[in-house]
């Protein structure tokens, strides 16, 4: 997140604010980045903390960036349960359907 400049944190903030529909995220998170902009912690600080940590940090005073937080924390990092779903669903069918297309006997 401190990698980016203000211009680009905004635009990423604004795409996430409207894709999940919470508003005035983007004030919210301007203040959030230069809070932390200002505590000037080190990369590997800041690459060790879990994102749990961070969510402790927004308090009472950040609302709309917990809820992002939240959201965040809620998806998965990769899509590879969908695709293992998929190969399942396959291994399923081919197994339920023989190879004329007709349903097995179990």
């Amino acid at each position: 997140m401190l990698d980016m400049n203000t211009k680009e944190f905004k635009l990423k903030i604004n795409d996430f604010a409207n894709y999940y529909q919470i508003k005035d995220l983007e004030s919210e998170a301007e203040l959030w980045y230069n809070i932390w902009k200002e505590k000037k912690l080190a990369k590997s600080k800041l690459s060790d903390m879990e994102m749990s940590e961070v969510v402790e940090e927004t308090d009472i005073f950040f609302p709309k960036i917990k809820q992002a937080l939240h959201i965040s924390l809620a998806q998965p990092c990769t899509t590879s349960t969908i695709e293992r779903s998929f190969s399942t669903l396959r291994r399923v069918y081919l197994v339920a359907f023989n190879d004329d297309g007709k349903p097995s006997e179990w």
